[in-house]
């Protein structure tokens, strides 16, 4: 799913699918992640996204602040709007700044992958561009059953027999689409959540270990090295 380096910023949202999202697009996008509108806002001083993945409920501003001042900066920025329950005025007045999809706020990231695939395939300036085939539907599947169920031991086996494929089938597909493996899919899910973890809360190593599935902190700190080039500690050093 190739967007030509296009810049990608999530703001808000379920953890889990913040990290999915950035895994299953980084080779392919500049992703950056905000749990808060204040540090959305913060990261739009220092890029220019091409799609903006939008929480319609964030814990310290409003939504709708977020978008007025993305909408000053980027006028012409494409937005995904993370909803859920029935309409009201706050999501009326989103809808009014204009965005480019509205889904429900979920582990279902199938259907948000490929419309974000469509929009950031869409020709720019008059531009000729082949049309980008959307992500293959097993693959949307598994990658919605891996972001459901991060903190749990999933084995290869085990999630091609959740989405309906043969261990074979599913690793040829997965690779094909995603670029590695399903094993090395998953870890790079949990370490983005332990970095987002390491960087907002003071959880010790232990407990980020039991509730992503590690074995213990050692184990986490070796995956977590190999991944990122640096031990846990130094990570959280150096984003405190």
């Amino acid at each position: 799913m190739k967007a030509d380096g296009a810049r990608i910023l999530v703001v808000g949202g379920i953890l889990r699918m913040q990290a999915a999202l950035a895994v299953t697009l980084r080779d392919h996008c500049v992703v950056t992640t905000a749990s808060t509108a204040s540090e959305g806002l913060h990261r739009l001083r220092g890029s220019r996204p091409d799609l903006v993945v939008l929480d319609s409920c964030l814990p310290d501003l409003k939504s709708v602040t977020f978008l007025r001042a993305l909408r000053a900066h980027r006028p012409d920025c494409q937005v995904i709007l993370l909803a859920e329950g029935e309409e009201n005025d706050e999501l009326r007045e989103l809808l009014d700044l204009r965005v480019d999809g509205i889904f429900p706020r979920s582990d279902h990231l199938d259907a948000l992958l490929r419309r974000i695939n469509t929009l950031l395939g869409k020709p720019r300036d008059g531009a000729q561009q082949p049309a980008r085939r959307g992500l293959d539907r097993h693959v949307g599947e598994v990658i919605r059953h891996m972001a459901a169920n991060s903190g749990n031991h999933l084995t290869v086996k085990g999630v091609a027999r959740a989405v309906g494929l043969s261990s074979a089938q599913l690793a040829f597909l997965f690779r094909r689409e995603i670029g590695m493996s399903v094993k090395e899919y998953a870890t790079r899910v949990r370490v983005e959540i332990i970095k987002r973890l390491l960087a907002e809360t003071d959880d010790k190593l232990d407990i980020i270990a039991e509730q992503l599935g590690f074995c213990d902190a050692a184990h986490l700190s070796r995956v977590f090295r190999r991944v990122c080039g640096c031990p846990p500690g130094e990570y959280r050093r150096q984003t405190s």
